[in-house]
């Protein structure tokens, strides 16, 4: 990492501000998931506010979002956007759906809101949204100490809802050509 660029990102992450101002880092290829946990974790402890995000659809993921609890980490959850491997990702919608909810679940827990976890549910799955919120009530999480993060453009009557019920929504503007795979399992529209 060239060491100016360094030094500019942290000077830049402490000044004062209004607003979460965070490097969201992100990943889908399996062969760079750990190398990319280590770069938050040293980008952290120099005091560059780091956040990464973790695929549902990957087998260590539970594990991983365990370790980001016990860190106190911004972590995005998201389904996954690559049909995996099956020997370290599950490839069908109920199944991820469901590790969905369990990491959402650990997220939310107790244990993670008393480490400053903050997490984010990068979703448009609107009965997903609905569990999600009941589990953050249930364990004491106020609206504004998660967020919501959706595609601009993508189910924008949702997103409209939620910042009226009180929650906290980001929007993503993907660009280029090549943001979206051009795989038949996205056609389907789950993401």
């Amino acid at each position: 990492m060239n060491r100016l660029w360094q030094c500019s990102m942290i000077a830049l992450a402490r000044r004062p501000h209004n607003g979460r101002k965070t490097l969201m880092l992100d990943m889908e290829d399996i062969d760079y998931v750990g190398l990319t946990l280590d770069l938050r974790k040293s980008l952290e402890d120099r005091g560059a506010p780091t956040a990464v995000t973790v695929q549902a659809y990957l087998h260590r993921s539970e594990e991983d979002i365990r370790a980001l609890c016990d860190a106190g980490a911004f972590v995005r959850l998201v389904k996954g956007a690559f049909v995996g491997e099956s020997r370290y990702a599950f490839s069908g919608r109920p199944e991820i759906d469901a590790n969905y909810r369990k990491l959402a679940a650990l997220l939310l827990s107790p244990a993670a809101r008393k480490a400053s976890v903050y997490p984010a549910f990068a979703t448009h799955d609107h009965k997903l949204i609905g569990e999600i919120r009941r589990v953050a009530r249930d364990t004491g999480w106020m609206p504004g100490s998660y967020e919501f993060e959706m595609l601009y453009g993508v189910r924008p009557e949702l997103q409209k809802e939620l910042v009226a019920a009180g929650e906290s929504v980001r929007l993503y503007l993907p660009y280029g050509r090549d943001w979206w795979p051009q795989h038949p399992l996205f056609t389907g529209g789950w993401y």
